[in-house]
C-alpha cells in the first residue's frame, strides 16, 4: 500500500485478513496480502503471487 507517508506492506493478523498491520518492511514470515484500494483480495507466500491475486481480482 502506498500512501503520502510512504510505502507499507500489509500483514494479516487473522485468518480472514480483517485485521492487518502495515509495516515499513516486507513481512518476515512471507504472509503477503494483495490489496486493491485498501481491500484485501488475496494472500500469498511470495510478493509476486500476491500480485497475481490482485490481477485475478481485477479481471
Amino acid at each position: 500500500m502506498t500512501t503520502a507517508r510512504g510505502r507499507f506492506h500489509a500483514v494479516a493478523l487473522d485468518d480472514e485478513a480483517r485485521l492487518i498491520r502495515l509495516l515499513p518492511r516486507p513481512p518476515a514470515d512471507g504472509d503477503w496480502l494483495a490489496l486493491i484500494g485498501g481491500r484485501v483480495v488475496g494472500r500469498a507466500a511470495a510478493p509476486l503471487a500476491a500480485v497475481r491475486h490482485a490481477e485475478a481480482a481485477l479481471q
